[in-house]
């Protein structure tokens, strides 16, 4: 038996005893879907009950041992008793309790988020290392890298009045996304001027505040597993929610809602792969910078190189730029 050293962005370095065969997932369902992706789903021994309802890793994770009702709720005598080697669970907090109580069973905990565009290469490629599929590694943050590093080139050049007011809300009413966030970025990136970037985190904000910045691009992030994902068929429901965006009182003048420009997008086109994400915001803001980019391809690419199976569902809609 080996060991590896190594260190994880914004947490401690630490050192795994190789070879890493059974793993506990409590990294909600990023977690398990990234092992899914480096074909180390038959290494999984342990999941969330979250990751199981995930359409696109049922048939991954069906016979996994449920040993958590969220990221931040473990059962730590279900997971001993799976016997691993690691627990992999997110980054972006500390879990001292929950570590204490593993390394009295000398448990290793391992923390990466694999949603974070800054870390994620550094997190793939650690995780590359522990299993020792490197070379799936590197093929995971190249299909990042190439179809970001693309959004990228095609709005630097962009002047600052090309560039589309956005009006991005979360998951509730009036909830707007503030600088300092992943979808500001997301709206950055994608060639687009978040018009709440003088907020931070997700203020809830006035919605006569709307109308006075004058977006041209609204995007609703969704969360609803009803409404969105691998098993989600009928658009009624979709086309809904968009309504209740393009008849909101106050509202009718915005240049977003005259043009019609408003979209909704599930966070599990999110998920491990930015670059989806990135592609379907890009693809909506500046359609004629990327009439050769069909984001829902992308989003089909990522499904079957990685997963090894067909695209379906939904997760954004409309999928293609209004006319």
């Amino acid at each position: 038996m080996s060991s590896l050293y190594f260190s994880i962005l914004d947490i401690h370095p630490m050192t795994v005893s190789m070879p890493i065969e059974r793993i506990v997932a409590i990294g909600g369902t990023y977690g398990p879907e990234t092992l899914c992706a480096f074909e180390a789903q038959d290494r999984i021994v342990g999941v969330l009950s979250s990751a199981k309802q995930r359409g696109e890793l049922r048939t991954f994770l069906e016979d996994k041992t449920v040993v958590g009702t969220s990221s931040f709720t473990w059962n730590i005598e279900k997971i001993v008793e799976q016997e691993p080697d690691i627990v992999l669970a997110y980054a972006f907090r500390f879990f001292p309790d929950y570590e204490e109580q593993l390394d009295a069973f000398g448990v290793p905990l391992v923390q990466m988020d694999f949603h974070a565009p800054a870390k994620y290469s550094k997190e793939t490629r650690n995780l590359g290392w522990i299993l020792n599929e490197q070379e799936r590694a590197e093929e995971l943050v190249n299909f990042e890298q190439q179809h970001i590093d693309r959004i990228k080139e095609r709005v630097e050049d962009l002047e600052p009045g090309e560039k589309q007011r956005v009006y991005f809300e979360w998951y509730k009413d009036y909830q707007a996304v503030g600088s300092g966030t992943a979808n500001h970025n997301a709206i950055v990136v994608c060639g687009g001027v978040n018009i709440f970037e003088d907020e931070t985190g997700y203020p809830t904000i006035d919605p006569e505040a709307v109308p006075a910045r004058d977006p041209q691009v609204i995007i609703r992030c969704c969360n609803e597993k009803d409404i969105f994902g691998y098993d989600a068929t009928d658009t009624a429901p979709l086309e809904e929610k968009r309504d209740g965006i393009l008849t909101r009182d106050g509202w009718a003048d915005i240049d977003a809602i005259t043009s019609e420009r408003v979209y909704l997008l599930s966070t599990y086109s999110h998920s491990t792969h930015t670059s989806v994400f990135y592609s379907y915001i890009a693809k909506w803001l500046h359609p004629e910078l990327f009439e050769d980019i069909d984001p829902v391809e992308v989003h089909s690419d990522w499904f079957e190189e990685f997963l090894g199976i067909e695209y379906k569902g939904l997760y954004a809609y409309p999928s293609y730029p209004v006319p």
